[in-house]
């Protein structure tokens, strides 16, 4: 390059960090509109509000193309610098790397533990999870399914089965564990970091192998700055396992070709099979092209899959097997878990396929390519999906996994991500990957400076996807705020000098929380109250005001004081009135 040519490009990348600057400032600007920038939380499950839009519109308009101008401004400074830090990492002894991945792997508990303690504010962010919680109690408790020890009217029972004066969850056993081990083990929510960063080791790992060390580096940071890997990380969703253990079972089966090894492929049924425990319809449908290409493959007797199908049902048997002994346990029919024992209040046969491909499918697509990566994770995922038959085989379970959503019409949250399809992160992370490699080697072929794109990719990486994240996980903050403003006020005004526990009649949490201004409008996934424990041990019950409840609790509870929330439609919209006589106590905030 002459000096003229120098000089030209050097005035390019100078209008590139101005006009990239300037396009981050429109972006905040947004929150002087009407819509905003403000993400709210209110159903019905595809709804999304004004300032949502605006902000994922933001984003792929302003915040992607201004990270790529940035990237390519500072790209004679971070390009060199990227290069270096994959020459560094690469010359990393074996001890050396076991350590990097040790301290990545606490480093990525740490951000699931610390973001839940900072953005969720330890409260669960949806139902589902009060209720894998209750049913950890129950497991860890050595049951299925408990007595019920209180009137069924007065308890909290949101995504509780309920039979013959039997309570157990009416979820998937798998959630239920984790929480019943981190109650045994005392871990409590970090058993659920742990989960979240057990992806990020594995990727970092498996991409070492298929392509280097630097990559696998590449591939962790890839998925640690997804929202839809991040935002879930922070919660206690099942759906957590889930994608841990297809990480496990997508590593395992590509090592398992690689070496021919039947423990490698009985590892990886074994860890489907638990991934099955967590999500059985989304473990099986992705799953389906990985399997049926395994078979095929073994009876072609290719290389590497002549003893696939024994593995793949040896380390599957295991958790089928106790997926039907739970559900024998609970509903007293193997083949009927409680999530599938009452009929869907959706009758498909009043809704046409149309209608399902578009509010489910297309919907959860549609989320797919805003929460990955947004437009980077679209031009990454298309020019890597056809590397080789492994990113084809990913690719396409991502699709058949998606065709899952023309069989019912629950489309799932987008809160933290298409919640049905967080699962999706893992192979979506190895096929960009491989869609970088193979853009910066098509650069190379072609003649053009690879540094700049992978000086681009960075910027988009860290600065717009990190502007996404802290904006959603401050809208998160907000939601959790519902709970924690309620809970505050209610503990702070049940206050027993004499140390007697205490009972709180309300009506439903979502009936009392829709009522509060404020609250209504930023809006949460939670509608019900936080379960009790399984010995009513609580300090404060919290438990349902219907016709008759009072009388029943008062004679179980003969020691406890008794308060009633009441539900106004003016301010102060709350009162919390003791029974057993003092002043009521309004809410005040």
């Amino acid at each position: 390059m002459n000096e003229a040519q120098a000089a030209h490009a050097s005035a390019n990348r100078k209008v590139a960090l101005v006009v990239g600057g300037f396009l981050i400032l429109v972006f905040f600007g947004l929150q002087m509109t009407a819509p905003g920038l403000r993400i709210t939380f209110r159903a019905p499950l595809t709804a999304s509000s004004p300032g949502e839009v605006y902000f994922w519109l933001g984003h792929a308009l302003l915040l992607f193309p201004a990270s790529c101008l940035l990237g390519y401004g500072f790209g004679p400074l971070l390009g060199p610098q990227l290069v270096r830090l994959r020459g560094a990492i690469n010359s990393l002894s074996r001890r050396e790397l076991v350590l990097g991945l040790l301290a990545l792997f606490l480093l990525a508990v740490a951000v699931a533990r610390v973001g839940r303690s900072t953005f969720l504010y330890d409260f669960p962010f949806t139902d589902d999870e009060y209720a894998a919680q209750y049913g950890g109690h129950i497991m860890a408790s050595g049951r299925a399914k408990a007595l019920l020890t209180l009137p069924e009217l007065a308890l909290p029972s949101h995504g509780l089965y309920l039979k013959d004066n039997y309570v157990a969850t009416g979820d998937w056993p798998g959630g239920q564990a984790v929480w019943a081990i981190g109650e045994l083990t005392r871990l409590g929510p970090l058993v659920w970091a742990l989960l979240a960063a057990i992806p990020v080791v594995t990727l970092a790992v498996l991409m070492r192998r298929r392509l280097d060390a630097g990559w696998g580096a590449a591939a962790a940071v890839v998925f640690l700055c997804s929202p839809m890997a991040l935002m879930l990380s922070m919660t206690s969703h099942a759906h957590l396992a889930a994608r841990a253990m297809l990480a496990v079972a997508l590593a395992g089966y590509w090592f398992a070709e690689q070496r021919r090894s039947l423990p490698l492929w009985t590892l990886t049924g074994l860890a489907l099979g638990l991934g099955f425990l967590c999500r059985p319809l989304e473990i099986i449908f992705y799953s389906v092209p990985l399997l049926v290409w395994a078979v095929v493959q073994s009876v072609r007797r290719a290389p590497g899959y002549s003893r696939a199908p024994l593995g793949l049902v040896l380390g599957g048997l295991l958790p089928v097997l106790l997926m039907l002994a739970y559900a024998y346990a609970v509903t007293g029919d193997p083949l009927i878990p409680p999530r599938l024992s009452h009929p869907s209040a959706d009758d498909l046969a009043a809704v046409t396929l149309w209608y399902r491909f578009g509010a489910n499918m297309g919907y959860n697509t549609f989320m797919l390519a805003i929460w990955f990566l947004g437009p980077l994770g679209i031009i990454l995922v298309a020019a890597g999906v056809m590397t080789d038959s492994f990113t084809r085989l990913l690719g396409l379970g991502v699709a058949t996994d998606l065709s899952l959503a023309l069989f019912h019409t629950n489309m799932g949250l987008h809160a933290v991500g298409p919640i049905h399809y967080s699962e999706c992160a893992v192979p979506l992370t190895i096929i960009a990957v491989h869609g970088l490699a193979n853009l910066l080697r098509g650069a190379r072929r072609h003649l053009f400076d690879p540094l700049p794109i992978a000086s681009a990719v960075t910027v988009a990486l860290t600065l717009g996807l990190g502007i996404f994240n802290l904006t959603h996980a401050l809208a998160l903050r907000e939601q959790a705020s519902v709970q924690s403003a309620i809970y505050g006020w209610i503990d702070r005004n049940v206050y027993v000098p004499d140390g007697r526990k205490a009972v709180v009649l309300a009506q439903q949490f979502g009936a009392t929380w829709f009522h509060i201004p404020g609250m209504a409008q930023i809006g949460t996934w939670v509608f019900e109250w936080r379960r009790p424990l399984l010995d009513l041990s609580d300090d404060v019950l919290i438990l349902h005001d219907r016709p008759g409840t009072e009388e029943l609790l008062r004679a179980k509870f003969p020691d406890r004081r008794f308060y009633r929330i009441l539900v106004l439609a003016q301010a102060p919209h709350l009162v919390l009135v003791p029974l057993n006589g003092g002043p009521p106590v309004p809410w005040l905030q």
